[in-house]
């Protein structure tokens, strides 16, 4: 597989899905924001480093991660969006274009598995190239 300035695009072996805050409307009529797929694309998953805390007798479990990305994928990607992959959600801290040239993303992610969110069930995602 040939590298593309300096990065193998074999190592983007995850199918991640990206995901959007959207205002929708529950049964009785009430005005919710709720996680919906937007695009699911290829990526890299990375941990980087792990933390567990006692704060307020209560346990704090968080995890850090870099995930990289092709940045066309996502070319609207922000910080407001979360990061699902096999039912685990990464919310995003920073994105950085890794190498300044607008190939790939390079996402600081954390991953709080105490706190998850509700998505929504019936939306559609759209595919990458």
């Amino acid at each position: 597989m040939s590298r593309v300035k300096g990065f193998d695009p074999g190592r983007l072996n995850h199918r991640v899905v990206i995901k959007r805050y959207r205002e929708t409307e529950d049964d009785l009529g009430n005005t919710i924001n709720q996680l919906v797929p937007v695009k699911t694309v290829w990526a890299e998953i990375l941990p980087v480093k792990g933390n567990e805390a006692l704060e307020y007798y209560k346990n704090n479990n968080t995890e850090t991660y870099k995930i990289r990305i092709r940045a066309k994928a996502v070319p609207d990607l922000t910080e407001k969006d979360v990061i699902s992959w096999k039912g685990r959600q990464f919310l995003i801290q920073t994105i950085v274009d890794l190498r300044m040239d607008g190939v790939y993303y390079e996402i600081q992610c954390v991953e709080d598995r105490d706190h998850s969110v509700a998505e929504a069930e019936d939306a559609g995602t759209g595919e990458d190239g």
